[in-house]
């Protein structure tokens, strides 16, 4: 059983798949990687890190609509500090990057978007547009 809480600061949204480019994080928050559908990054200062596990709900490019409880396999994610599992609630939200006009997923959505600290799904051919 995974060890990873999620708080949905602006609620639990419906989302259509097809309109979330990725991911992102915030400022201060580094090592975001995307590896099949397993999501890592790390807070270094605290020794911090996540593995989110993306459902294979959500993983797939569709148009499908999900909430935000549908993103993360949350029984199969994990956080640790210093190595060593360490249970965790994250923010989690809508978040955008300045200037790139599109939605992405993150873990602070009251801050803007890192824009190094970012990773993209599979879209959906002729369908994603933004905004």
């Amino acid at each position: 059983m995974g060890n990873v809480g999620f708080n949905y600061t602006r609620g639990n949204l419906n989302v259509c798949r097809a309109y979330i480019k990725g991911f992102t994080v915030q400022a201060g928050v580094t090592n975001l990687t995307l590896v099949g559908q397993l999501l890592h990054f790390e807070y270094t200062p605290a020794a911090l890190a996540w593995d989110l596990v993306i459902s294979d709900e959500f993983f797939p490019a569709t148009s499908n609509v999900y909430s935000f409880d549908h993103v993360f396999n949350a029984a199969a994610s994990f956080s640790y500090a210093s190595g060593s599992p360490f249970g965790t609630i994250i923010n989690f939200g809508l978040m955008y990057i300045p200037g790139e006009g599109s939605f992405r997923l993150g873990t602070e959505p009251s801050l803007s978007g890192d824009p190094l600290q970012s990773v993209d799904l599979a879209h959906v051919a002729n369908y994603w547009l933004p905004i």
